[in-house]
């Protein structure tokens, strides 16, 4: 800004542009502060912002800001809702079943992330596997703590009674 646009008239159209765009600021937060729930409340259409002032043109004298007046951003949405307990307690059982070599909570928080691009608590997730643990679908290999941690194996399922069932009924053997 040169020291000409420093006018009584051009101070005064940028602290009113500074103001609106403080507004501005201040409702948008506001719509952030409010609780999830009551979003749906909301009306549909917001009331529409008032249009910035134009700077007016004097002789000799430059406007302020020339370019201030560019359309705000949209707003972004807002981050999706956190899974329910009992689908991220799922989730994690899946994950882990799925996991064939011995594993940590790395792991499991790695491809938990991947999924929901949100994690839960480490201690939530050391519970559910302290559940698995003992359930007998896991197995706790090394206990450690520190930035390892314990490493677990999971424990395939039993085979059926009666043992293996690779031969077939009729006795005849495959070529």
């Amino acid at each position: 800004m040169a020291l000409i646009d420093l006018s009584p008239d051009a101070l005064a159209r940028l602290e009113a542009q500074l103001q609106a765009d403080l507004d501005a600021v201040r409702r948008v937060r506001a719509l952030l502060a409010r609780p999830r729930n009551a979003a749906s409340a909301m009306p549909a259409a917001p009331s529409p912002l008032p249009p910035p002032a134009e700077p007016e043109m004097k002789a000799g004298v430059a406007p302020a800001m020339e370019n201030a007046a560019s359309p705000a951003a949209p707003v972004p949405p807002p981050p999706p809702a956190p899974a329910p307990r009992a689908d991220v307690n799922a989730l994690i059982r899946e994950i882990i079943g799925g996991l064939t070599e011995p594993f940590g909570i790395g792991a499991v928080k790695s491809i938990l992330y991947k999924q929901l691009h949100s994690l839960p608590a480490d201690a939530f997730i050391r519970g559910i596997m302290k559940k698995m643990v003992q359930e007998g679908a896991v197995r706790l290999v090394r206990a450690d703590v520190g930035r390892g941690g314990s490493v677990y194996e999971r424990v395939p399922p039993p085979e059926p009674p009666g043992g293996a069932t690779d031969v077939p009924a009729s006795g005849a053997t495959a070529p």
